[in-house]
């Protein structure tokens, strides 16, 4: 058992490593382009998207699902998620905001109740 969480844990540290790689541009596109030079560039990651069935995620649910098997979200759960999150913390202006970056990005506005 012990050994299952020390597995766990690490796997765990890991991705929040990759998270904190892909949550700045300058640290991203650095990730991108070593995978680039090791031989997984665009078409590599789109095969990548469509052999785990994740056409509809982002790309860095593909590299989680396939470096940690961690599920991949679509970007509209992880849009939901978001939401919820933005709903409890943000102020009613702030989550107009949030409302009409997301109806621009899925084409549909939403209200806020």
């Amino acid at each position: 058992m012990a050994l299952i969480c020390t597995e766990a844990a690490k796997a765990l540290f890991r991705a929040f490593r990759l998270r904190a790689i892909w949550r700045l541009p300058k640290t991203r596109a650095g990730l991108l382009e070593a995978l680039a030079n090791e031989g997984f560039g665009k078409e590599q990651m789109a095969e990548m998207q469509r052999i785990i069935d994740a056409e509809n995620s982002d790309l860095f649910d593909v590299l989680a699902y396939v470096a940690y098997t961690l599920p991949p979200l679509t970007r509209e759960e992880r849009a939901t998620k978001a939401k919820t999150a933005i709903s409890n913390q943000f102020t009613t202006p702030q989550q107009v905001y949030y409302n009409n970056i997301s109806a621009s990005f899925f084409g549909a506005k939403e209200k806020i109740s």
